[in-house]
């Protein structure tokens, strides 16, 4: 039997006030994200910096940037981390995660929620509480990406795709001084070629991105299993955050990873389970012993142990198990606590869950195994 508290966390607001520091939320996430024909996994990282001066300050290195939508897209924003929204005659500062929800809530299937995204935001930018902010602060970018499907000849198929929801990027991916005043959408499709990496935030240096991409695709080639594509992505953006100077650090060191299957199914969206499901977790090895036993998660477990994706994630014919799995990777590697992306269907938002606590109960068989491992 295992035993886990959750923690929900809600849409919170946080009044405006005539000096409120929150307008001065600076969110440099790194998203990277890699398409492939047969998954999907993207990586952002949880910091939120403030702008003082010339430098950059912590002012938050938990913060959810991620959601899931249905079982066929992922997706993470950078830019602005807060945004001011009218609520009950009063604006206050809402997170642009749990905003973007609400708005991809509000559409039927994939393409109309993206649009809703597309002229909320818009609006939202040209208002008259938000079009007096300086252009940094009015700078954001939704990064999507998982599967759509189409019609080809008299079969419909699932495609590998990214989606841009933006105001304010070059095509070199780099931020725009001046976010422009409309929203545009950018359908991506994976092209040629086994797999395909974008960078989204924070920019490395163009020959650093060509090398990496160059990695994914022959680790993808040589069938690699996603659960490697996400050891390198979150490895790189740790890197990356490592190597910036405390006083210039945008990027964080908390990674939420997140793998969509392309056998993705739909059947639950009416009934059934809410949330994404997480990857493995590990739990202590059980003793030799007649007793029934509490076992907890290792507490620090290695990266390659933290990603791990139990079957059947790519199966059309699994039971429940072919849905997006994500994974939660602490900068001190602890286990816990194990944060979770929102989930988003139509007409309903599942907020963030956290897991403080967690266990199983262990019931030893007549010859219980030494060195075995309790992965769930």
């Amino acid at each position: 039997m295992m035993y886990t508290r959750w923690q929900r966390s809600g849409w919170k607001g946080e009044a405006i006030t005539t000096d409120d520091s929150n307008a001065k939320g600076l969110n440099m996430t790194m998203i990277l994200t890699c398409l492939t024909k047969d998954f999907i996994v993207q990586a952002s990282d949880r910091r939120l910096s403030i702008v003082d001066g010339n430098k950059v300050r912590l002012e938050d290195d938990h913060s959810n940037k991620a959601l899931v939508y249905k079982k066929q897209f992922v997706f993470a924003y950078t830019g602005q981390a807060k945004i001011p929204v009218r609520n009950n005659g009063q604006y206050t500062y809402v997170s642009t995660i749990d905003w973007a929800a609400e708005q991809l809530s509000k559409g039927k299937n994939l393409e109309d929620a993206v649009y809703n995204l597309k002229y909320r935001a818009t609006e939202l930018m040209k208002s008259n509480q938000i079009r007096k902010l300086p252009g940094y602060k009015r700078r954001i970018a939704f990064v999507g990406a998982g599967f759509d499907e189409i019609e080809r000849g008299d079969k419909r198929i699932r495609r590998p795709l990214r989606i841009m929801i933006e105001n304010c990027l070059e095509d070199d991916g780099t931020f725009l001084d001046q976010p422009r005043d409309e929203f545009s959408v950018h359908w991506d499709p994976l092209k040629n070629g086994e797999a395909a990496l974008y960078v989204a935030g924070y920019q490395p240096a163009k020959k650093k991105q060509i090398e990496f991409a160059r990695l994914l695709r022959r680790f993808v080639q040589h069938n690699a299993k996603p659960e490697k594509i996400g050891v390198l992505l979150t490895s790189k953006i740790q890197e990356i955050a490592k190597a910036m100077p405390v006083d210039k650090r945008t990027v964080g060191e908390n990674i939420m990873c997140i793998f969509v299957p392309q056998g993705y199914s739909d059947r639950d969206d009416d009934n059934g389970m809410m949330i994404p499901i997480t990857g493995g977790i590990l739990f202590e090895t059980p003793t030799h012993s007649t007793e029934t036993q509490i076992l907890k998660p290792v507490e620090f477990p290695s990266l390659q142990e933290r990603i791990v994706i139990l079957p059947s994630f790519d199966s059309p014919n699994s039971q429940g198990f072919d849905s997006p799995r994500f994974a939660y990777i602490a900068e001190d590697s602890r286990a816990q606590p194990y944060h979770s992306p929102v989930y988003v269907r139509p007409r309903q938002v599942v907020p963030t869950i956290t897991s403080v606590e967690m266990s199983v109960e262990f019931v030893p068989t007549p010859n219980p195994q030494a060195n075995t491992h309790l992965q769930v």
